[in-house]
């Protein structure tokens, strides 16, 4: 290194140089000091950027583990492709076909690879549970593994009587996306869910005109859907040419005067009711909080027939997750529905806290069907700690009771939500 100084002398960069008074001057001696010292300053600098550099480097490291270790508890041990269960030819047996999973190996979870599995014998009577251990190696057990070492892939039923495997489960424990496998699932089974939302007919002299009280829609996992109190509809119709049209004359207004034939076109599908007869409306809200009055789409002779009827255009409207707010009963002319209104509004909770199911098989009528549950708001259980599935909010005892009720009705009551633990 050299340094000039003030008077351009040159220092050569030799340990065995004097400087001499001659060339050394304060000057010199402060342009000296401020390149040391500068450089002292420097090398502290990087000294101090490497002391904060190590570290974040150990931060870091304790938030990489931290983070691998909370991974390791939200993973859990799955099912991914294959390893389908399936009987042989003597039914003696079964085969468990080649599939990958994820498991722990007592550290962290790993890619599981097994081959097939074939001619299977059973371990136990009755339930032989199927799983994969991390190391591939086949797990059969009396019940199912709980250990994330293992990949749950579903059971068999030996039958001891008869010495044959009779039942096969292929019910896998799926890892990954479970956001999206219990969106599904919810979608399967609860479909639209709302709070609030109750219709009802308008005072005198606009009682064939509705109120929609504010409420809540879910629709899946999806965030909720809040509306606000409102009292307008759209009507809707089937028809043979289009499938659903709107009816633009008097919205959020009901004709009891009508039906839609939906056979015909649709310029020609809306129907003038035979005196005397009674239909059946439907009506349901989608996510954008948009009500449809579905007009009926045949004429009955009586009221119960008309109550038993299929609600117009049911299955199209579940598909597509807008939520059931209600039926409308009427008799051609008649000018108040008010009584006619039945609430199908799928309010789970409400339906399941209220619901004993304890009931006897209902009388024919849709009314009768869907107050079930609104009966047993009177008739709780009373002994929950009885083995007896009837004290209890049961599918089965839903089953049981809606026994010899025809499809259609048992669809509305299904999806008004009569679910049960």
């Amino acid at each position: 290194m050299r340094i000039r100084h003030n008077h351009q002398t040159v220092i050569p960069d030799d340990p065995n140089y004097d400087i001499s008074a001659r060339i050394w001057n304060e000057d010199d001696h402060n342009l000296v000091d401020e390149i040391v010292n500068t450089d002292i300053s420097a090398s502290a600098a990087i000294a101090e950027s490497k002391l904060d550099l190590d570290r974040s480097t150990s931060e870091l490291g304790d938030e990489l583990d931290s983070l691998i270790i909370r991974n390791t508890q939200r993973n859990s041990a799955g099912w991914v492709s294959g390893g389908t269960i399936s009987l042989t030819v003597d039914a003696e047996h079964v085969n468990i076909l080649l599939g990958t999973g994820l498991a722990l190996d007592g550290i962290k979870y790993i890619p599981v690879a097994w081959s097939n599995f074939l001619n299977v014998a059973h371990v136990y009577n009755t339930y032989n549970h199927v799983a994969i251990k991390y190391d591939g190696t086949l797990s059969i057990t009396a019940t199912a593994q709980t250990s994330n070492q293992y990949i749950r892939l579903g059971m068999f039923w030996w039958d001891p009587v008869t010495g044959k495997i009779t039942v096969i489960w292929n019910t896998p424990l799926v890892v990954g996306n479970f956001e999206q496998i219990v969106d599904e699932y919810a979608g399967d089974t609860i479909s639209a869910a709302v709070i609030g939302l109750n219709c009802t007919e308008k005072a005198a002299p606009n009682q064939l005109q509705l109120n929609f009280a504010s409420g809540k829609m879910r629709v899946r996992l999806s965030p909720p859907f809040t509306f606000s109190p409102t009292s307008s509809f759209l009507k809707i119709y089937q028809c043979a040419d289009y499938f659903v049209v709107p009816d633009t004359i008097q919205n959020s207004i009901i004709d009891t005067t009508i039906w839609a034939d939906a056979t015909k076109n649709h310029d020609v599908a809306i129907t003038t009711m035979t005196d005397g007869y009674w239909a059946k409306a439907f009506i349901v809200v989608n996510t954008q909080g948009l009500y449809y009055y579905v007009y009926p789409e045949a004429e009955y002779t009586t009221q119960d027939l008309a109550k038993i009827a299929p609600l117009p255009l049911f299955d199209a409207l579940m598909a597509d997750f807008n939520a059931a707010i209600c039926a409308i009963i009427y008799q051609k002319g008649d000018t108040s529905i008010a009584s006619g209104i039945i609430d199908l509004r799928p309010e789970i909770l409400k339906r399941i806290l209220a619901a004993d199911l304890t009931f006897t098989k209902a009388s024919i009528g849709l009314s009768n069907v869907l107050n079930v549950v609104q009966e047993a708001v009177a008739n709780k259980a009373t002994n929950l700690t009885s083995n007896d599935d009837t004290h209890y909010p049961t599918v089965k005892a839903v089953n049981t009771g809606l026994a010899g009720i025809t499809i259609d009705m048992c669809q509305v009551v299904l999806n008004s939500q009569v679910y049960g633990g």
